[in-house]
């Protein structure tokens, strides 16, 4: 099982149980790791601030919007933004 590690703010926060990112809107199932990361986006969330994440799985980087945090360890995601590194060093 292959973990896909996200971050907010630069800090890691967890990573996604189902081996899959947000790709679209939705809700996600995650395993927070305990630290500074998912303290910081629980609290940027339930201030009422959505939370701009980001994931890498290979050539792909996902930035994704934590609106909500429906139930333990459930992201709401409301916006992502999907690029390939190899297309953003080409430019």
């Amino acid at each position: 099982m292959t973990k896909l590690d996200f971050s907010y703010d630069g800090l890691t926060v967890g990573y996604f149980e189902d081996e899959r990112l947000p790709l679209a809107r939705g809700d996600y199932r995650y395993m927070s790791y305990r630290g500074f990361g998912h303290l910081k986006m629980v609290e940027s969330v339930r201030a009422g601030k959505p939370a701009r994440c980001v994931a890498q799985s290979g050539d792909r980087r996902v930035e994704f919007l934590v609106a909500r945090i429906p139930e333990h360890n459930v992201l709401s995601v409301i916006d992502v933004v999907v690029t390939d590194d190899a297309a953003r060093s080409d430019s």
